[in-house]
């Protein structure tokens, strides 16, 4: 593993390399604001409302 970080490619011109809180910001809580807010989406979609009553719907 060590060895393909050493030999890179012909042409390279790598960047610097991602510090530890942002790469874990970027691979960990990424992923995990993205779930919980496809959750809240779902959750709210999908909750129960309050039943109007309607003239239009309702025959007396």
């Amino acid at each position: 593993m060590l060895n393909l970080a050493i030999n890179q490619e012909a042409g390279a011109n790598p960047g610097t390399p991602l510090q530890f809180g942002k790469a874990l910001l970027w691979f960990v809580g990424g992923p995990i604001a993205l779930f919980a807010a496809i959750t809240f989406v779902v959750l709210i979609s999908s909750a129960e409302r309050k039943k109007k009553s309607s003239t239009l719907t309702h025959i007396e």
